[in-house]
């Protein structure tokens, strides 16, 4: 697991969250099609309680900066990013991702909770600030924490590859 300090600027912050805010094509975990839960290789089913998926090119801020910093177009499982909310009382339940690596930034902080914990040799904690990213395998279980108040908000991408500089930092020296 790697975890990335300040990975996104403030303006990126800012505009990722103006654009996805005025996305009318939020849904609710209730309103997911069967066929996308049933992709989702959750140990429970999905929980995730509010997402937004959204084409990598119809978010130019998002589509610019990653494809900056992966290099390659081949690096996204799909290009398809997904914006997370959890408000006041939601969660999500342990699950892994079907990709060979995870990226979440974080877009808002909840004020108490909404902590993601990934389970590696055991789970951890991830302390993650406003513009801060983590990576880790996608068969890594992971969940959020039960957020007791304010929103969270994080954006999810899935790859299938990483660059060299970041692969030796995840395994460590």
């Amino acid at each position: 697991m790697l975890l990335l300090k300040n990975f996104v600027s403030k303006e990126f912050v800012e505009q990722a969250l103006a654009v996805s805010s005025k996305s009318p094509d939020w849904k609710l975990s209730s309103e997911m099609p069967n066929s996308a839960i049933q992709n989702m290789l959750y140990d429970a089913v999905e929980h995730v309680p509010c997402r937004l998926t959204a084409n990598v090119k119809d978010y130019p801020i998002v589509k610019e900066f990653f494809y900056e910093k992966f290099d390659r177009k081949n690096f996204f499982a799909e290009d398809i990013v997904y914006f997370s909310k959890y408000v006041t009382g939601t969660d999500c339940k342990k699950h892994y991702d079907p990709s060979v690596y995870t990226v979440i930034v974080l877009l808002q902080k909840a004020d108490i909770g909404g902590n993601l914990m990934v389970e590696e040799e055991k789970i951890k904690n991830i302390p993650l600030n406003i513009g801060d990213a983590v990576i880790f395998k996608g068969s890594s279980h992971h969940f959020i924490t039960e957020v007791l108040k304010g929103t969270r908000i994080a954006l999810t991408l899935w790859l299938n590859d990483i660059p060299d500089k970041y692969k030796f930092k995840l395994s460590g020296p």
